[in-house]
């Protein structure tokens, strides 16, 4: 994390102190605080047999505080999969993970009733030893625990992940992509990490006022 820059807690002369007061209270006026909004861009790649982040289509309202950001699967060929693991950095000062929506994923629903559910696992939960929210890289994972593997062919949402922003200012979201960390990887019935690279497209998230 980046050291705080103790050069900016300076003393503030007296009468400026006074001044910001009167300005506060009393009279007519109001201090009026502006509310923040988020917007998100990212280009997509159009390569094939990749993992990339999009605006989710029906994030239609650009004057809000939160983003919808979809992570997608594309092999046109087809590839079948048992599990996959995602690995997300961004600015925890400026954007905060709202939800992980694994609801509808290739490989079932999180937290579903069915017989063979996906185990699902992040580290959103503030609980966890190391909380995205304060550490700025979300970590999720889903598996299949019983049944045939999933099978894309084209192009699928694995899950959607909301991103809320926290102070003004810009924050990339990076899918992680480092060969053997066991980051972002599509992962095949032994478990193995299969060739698809992921490619976060230049994503940003920027909060403004």
């Amino acid at each position: 994390m980046r050291r705080k820059d103790l050069s900016r807690w300076l003393v503030v002369p007296a009468a400026a102190v006074l001044l910001a007061l009167a300005a506060c209270g009393g009279g007519d006026e109001k201090n009026n605080i502006l509310p923040t909004y988020t917007s998100f861009t990212v280009t997509p790649p159009l390569t094939d047999q990749l993992v990339f982040l999009q605006k989710n289509p029906a994030d239609t309202n650009n004057a809000d505080n939160i983003v919808i950001v979809d992570v997608m699967l594309r092999h046109n060929a087809g590839v079948n999969f048992t599990a996959f693991t995602l690995e997300v950095t961004f600015d925890p000062g400026v954007v905060q993970v709202g939800q992980v929506d694994a609801s509808a994923t290739p490989l079932g629903e999180c937290g579903g009733a069915g017989l063979c559910p996906p185990l699902c696992a992040d580290n959103v939960d503030p609980s966890n030893a190391t909380p995205a929210n304060a550490t700025g890289d979300l970590v999720i994972g889903v598996a299949k625990t019983c049944g045939a593997a999933a099978t894309v062919t084209g192009t699928d949402r694995l899950l959607t992940i909301s991103f809320i922003g926290a102070s003004v200012g810009q924050s990339t979201l990076t899918l992680v992509d480092d060969a053997g960390h066991g980051d972002c990887e599509i992962l095949d019935s032994n478990g193995d990490p299969l060739p698809i690279t992921c490619d976060s497209g230049g994503a940003m998230v920027t909060v403004a006022r």
